[in-house]
């Protein structure tokens, strides 16, 4: 996972999120110029450090010391934000959580080894295309690990 999208981020002290207080994560400017919607760019202050909030009820998604883009401001939905089954969860191959979580209940999971294989071949732009800034392959895990516990607590009768 580490080699996969090398991301330029000026590394600055973890601000909280001005929003709901939850610890930012530094993302490359790149991320937000290939994240927001044309209209915002012109509100960008490309020499700031930008940060992440993957709080999921929190509807800041980028911000800095005086400034916070929404998810109305961003083009695609965002993950972390959106429990929906059709939300994209591989911003570079189009994989959703719903055929992720599918995926995961099959007797041979393929994706995981499809973003891996693609990943390994530089085929991925993870640090424009998902708004995380950072490959998806830890959201991918997470996931189906959440699939398997569910289908073992079904099959268990839990």
């Amino acid at each position: 996972m580490s080699t996969c999208c090398p991301l330029k981020i000026k590394h600055k002290p973890v601000t909280a999120c001005p929003y709901c207080q939850q610890k930012g994560r530094a993302i490359a400017i790149e991320t937000l110029k290939s994240q927001l919607k044309p209209l915002f760019m012109r509100e960008l202050k490309a020499e700031a450090t930008y940060y992440f909030c993957a709080h999921p009820t929190c509807s800041s998604v980028y911000f800095q010391q005086e400034q916070v883009f929404k998810l109305e401001q961003i083009r695609e939905k965002v993950f972390q934000k959106n429990q929906e089954p059709d939300c994209l969860v591989c911003y570079c191959f189009g994989f959703t959580r719903g055929e992720v979580m599918q995926d995961a209940q099959t007797n041979t999971p393929q994706i995981l080894n499809q973003i891996k294989t693609g990943t390994k071949n530089k085929q991925c732009a993870c640090e424009l295309r998902n708004p995380q800034g950072r490959c998806c392959l830890g959201n991918i895990a997470d996931l189906q690990t959440q699939a398997t516990s569910k289908n073992a607590s079904l099959l268990s009768g839990s």
